[in-house]
């Protein structure tokens, strides 16, 4: 807007982008990143990570 121009550039050393692959305790694979884990509290278990 005030004329300024700007280059955002992000970068890893593996592919996947934003989202992480996770295997759980019990075999289950969650995709981590790229969002907001959020809502009623207890939600999500400390047991199942």
């Amino acid at each position: 807007q005030d004329g300024v121009q700007t280059l955002g550039v992000k970068a890893r050393n593996r592919t996947g982008g934003q989202i992480w692959p996770v295997q759980s305790k019990n075999d289950h694979i969650l995709g981590l990143g790229a969002n907001w884990i959020h809502g009623i509290s207890g939600f999500i278990s400390h047991g199942f990570l």
